[in-house]
């Protein structure tokens, strides 16, 4: 978590908060507001899931790879995922900012398919050190050959933690075998983290039908 004090401006990505003696100034892509907030309350920035900004329309994340990857044996990799940020004072919600453009997208058929949160990613063997994205370990069991060009998270399963100023989601395990099985293991993918509580209430913002559209799709 980042603690913002009195005369503080703190920008992650396209996000941006900005506090003096008595307000709270937050905008990014979607949104420039202000709160009332007296001097004496704590106010704090927490990493959690990106479910909703603009709106929460999704329980699901997307992970495009940049790359289509061949699974024939057992293997770990990682990707890149974003994350939204929960202004908090006194552990009240003042709102959700995103440090990233949002899209998002259909996955399956358009008869029963699902809407997703849609973000394009990179794989890395090794854990990459730069970036402001979260990173999330993907832990593969292969029994059989297949090719996949993306994954499928259910973000109401994704843990957060954190570890010097870097973000991470818990471990996803997938097993391969004629399909692909998803899986959110209940464990840091590194050692010295801090996990973050993410339950938190939704901070209840309200839309036209008119602004669904533009909300929706991100484009």
């Amino acid at each position: 978590m980042i603690e913002v004090r009195v005369g503080d401006r703190v920008s992650i990505g396209e996000a941006e908060v900005v506090r003096d003696s008595d307000r709270v100034y937050v905008k990014d892509r979607y949104q420039k507001s202000s709160y009332i907030v007296s001097k004496e309350s704590e106010v704090v920035l927490k990493p959690i899931p990106p479910l909703n900004v603009p709106l929460r329309i999704t329980e699901y994340l997307l992970l495009q790879f940049e790359e289509p990857i061949l699974i024939n044996k057992n293997m770990n990799f990682w990707v890149r995922a974003p994350y939204e940020l929960a202004v908090l004072a006194d552990d009240a919600v003042l709102t959700y900012l995103t440090p990233f453009k949002v899209k998002h997208t259909l996955f399956g058929e358009i008869i029963g398919g699902r809407i997703c949160r849609y973000f394009m990613t990179s794989t890395y063997f090794r854990r990459p050190s730069k970036g402001l994205e979260a990173l999330v370990k993907i832990s593969i069991r292969a029994h059989s050959t297949m090719l996949i060009d993306n994954i499928v998270i259910p973000l109401n399963n994704v843990r957060i933690y954190v570890s010097k100023d870097k973000v991470y989601y818990n471990i996803v395990h997938i097993t391969i075998n004629r399909g692909a099985k998803v899986e959110l293991l209940p464990e840091a993918p590194v050692p010295d983290t801090t996990a973050i509580d993410v339950n938190l209430s939704n901070a209840g913002k309200f839309y036209r039908y008119s602004d669904i559209s533009t909300l929706l799709w991100g484009w």
